[in-house]
């Protein structure tokens, strides 16, 4: 499976600028608002997803067990998100998804109304507590979010990242991150995310450690999120904007 790299325009440092997407590997298919996949596609991915975030304490506490099915619905969300407002890459093996990570482009924010947006579904999916508790940790996410913004400015946003448990150590994840570090060093901006290490015991095992061989360093002392239930400090982290050489 492959699709060819489209032109994106974006809002960036007050301008208006058409740039092609990161140089990614032919390998990767890249999915947009106006390059959309298709339904299998979509349940496809959301399914792998599902699969990869099973063990984390945060999926499996928001979704409000430890089964598959409410993770996916979750992911469904996050891909939609994607599609909408930014890019969804992904490698494929045939039809299976092995890796999958949503970006959200500089100069876009998903908005505050789109979330709550999502509120009727997930009350149908999770009931109206779970619900109301994901909506609350979303807004404390997005809190953090605001306040690196203004921090290091422009920035694109790794909303997720998730390689299938069978692909992993393939190369995947780096395939997915590069391309995109690489592009914002070339039009010149920063890079945020959150690492969900909340699956992995072992520390020397935390995804925040991958991200630092991609320039990302620890933003602030963590995040509350379901700070009663789970007592956990979900870590975001930032990769400032590099300075450019004319």
């Amino acid at each position: 499976m492959n699709k060819h790299t489209e032109s994106i325009v974006c809002s960036f440092q007050g301008q208006s600028m058409t740039n092609e997407l990161p140089q990614w590997d032919p390998s990767v298919t890249v999915f947009s608002r106006s390059q959309r996949p298709t339904r299998d596609e979509v349940e496809a991915m959301a399914q792998m997803m599902g699969l990869g975030f099973q063990s984390s304490r945060l999926m499996q506490h928001w979704a409000g067990d430890t089964s598959v099915s409410g993770i996916v619905e979750l992911m469904r969300m996050t891909l939609w998100a994607g599609l909408r407002y930014g890019w969804v890459a992904t490698t494929w093996d045939d039809s299976v998804p092995t890796a999958v990570s949503v970006w959200i482009p500089p100069g876009v924010r998903v908005p505050a109304w789109w979330q709550a947006s999502l509120l009727p579904s997930m009350v149908r999916q999770f009931g109206l507590t779970q619900a109301c508790l994901i909506l609350r940790d979303l807004i404390v996410l997005d809190g953090v979010h605001s306040a690196a913004d203004r921090e290091i400015g422009e920035h694109a946003y790794l909303l997720t990242i998730v390689t299938h448990p069978g692909y992993r150590r393939q190369g995947h994840f780096a395939r997915l991150m590069m391309p995109v570090v690489d592009w914002c060093d070339h039009v010149g901006c920063a890079a945020y995310l959150e690492s969900d290490d909340t699956g992995e015991s072992d520390p020397d095992k935390w995804n925040r450690y991958r991200y630092r061989n991609f320039g990302f360093r620890l933003y602030g002392n963590g995040i509350p999120v379901s700070a009663e239930a789970l007592r956990l400090l979900y870590p975001a982290m930032i990769r400032p904007k590099r300075p450019q050489h004319s």
